[in-house]
């Protein structure tokens, strides 16, 4: 168990260091939307670890600000599938975290967005 807490340890270090060195790509070249693609799977990736070791307000952290950025990428993007279905996991991963922290009303409506993000492009890709 000791192997796998410090790997899980480790992980969150080097996310958190890719997150300052991605934040700054963001706010150095802002018209360049595959680094805020990069930073917005990042909080994802963070956030599923976050929730793993137990750190559940941490992780809600980082997804609502993977989600801010996937929902202005979206935008921005339209018609990119590979945004539109990581915002759906992102939405689905708190509604997830929300569930398991006994929330089941705070949980429904992000997995009801969760469904309506993925359908669509489920629906267009068959």
């Amino acid at each position: 168990m000791l192997l796998n807490d410090k790997k899980f340890k480790d992980a969150e270090e080097y996310y958190r260091k890719a997150l300052a060195i991605q934040d700054k790509l963001v706010a150095d070249f802002s018209d360049q939307p595959s680094y805020r693609e990069d930073l917005a799977r990042s909080h994802f990736k963070l956030g599923r670890l976050l929730k793993e070791t137990g750190k559940a307000g941490d992780a809600m952290d980082h997804c609502y600000k993977g989600i801010a950025l996937l929902e202005k990428l979206v935008l921005d993007l339209p018609g990119k599938q590979e945004n539109e279905l990581a915002l759906g996991r992102v939405y689905e991963l708190l509604a997830t975290i929300k569930l398991e922290m006994e929330k089941p009303g705070e949980s429904i409506p992000w997995f009801d967005k969760a469904i309506e993000t993925i359908v669509p492009v489920r629906e267009a890709n068959p």
